[in-house]
Parts: C-alpha cells; sequence; structure tokens
C-alpha cells in the first residue's frame, strides 16, 4: 500500500462518511436545540462586542495621543536644530 492510499484512508471522503455516521446521533440531539443556542449568542454577544470595541477605542485613542506627542516632539527638535544652525551661520551672539 502506498502512502497516498494511507493517507486517504485516514483523512480521505471515506474516513469523512464514517466519521459523520458515527457522530450522527448526537447531531440529531443538537440540531432542536441550534435555534435557542443561536438565538442566546445574538442576544448576549452584542453587548461583549460593545464593550470589546470601547476598549480598543480607548486604547486607540491612547496610541494615537502618543504618535502625536512623539510626532509635535520630533518636529520640535528638528525646528530646534534648524533655528541653531541659521543662528550659528549668522552669528547673532
Amino acid at each position: 500500500m502506498c502512502s497516498s492510499d494511507l493517507m486517504l484512508e485516514q483523512v480521505g471522503p471515506k474516513k469523512l462518511l464514517d466519521q459523520l455516521k458515527a457522530e450522527a446521533p448526537q447531531y440529531a440531539k443538537l440540531l432542536p436545540a441550534l435555534p435557542r443556542l443561536l438565538q442566546d449568542y445574538l442576544q448576549h454577544r452584542p453587548n461583549d462586542l460593545r464593550r470589546e470595541i470601547d476598549a480598543l477605542m480607548a486604547e486607540q485613542r491612547r496610541t494615537n495621543r502618543l504618535l502625536q506627542g512623539l510626532i509635535y516632539g520630533g518636529i520640535g527638535f528638528v525646528l530646534g536644530l534648524i533655528v541653531t544652525q541659521v543662528l550659528l551661520r549668522i552669528r547673532l551672539w
């Protein structure tokens, strides 16, 4: 038996069908509960998502403030270097 035949036995369509047949009783019990489970999920999930989105937005605002500070600090530093160079070349002092 070659390795491709062995692989088909382990993960092929026949194996999938055998697993579905073996798990069919569990699916039969689960299917009637799916609408209720879905409704519960949809009713409770938006609040969780809202909290997560609010936390992400707060973190994004914090990151934006830090980046703005870094950018303004960098611009101030570069402008300070330019002014210093101009003053040294003009020799105002």
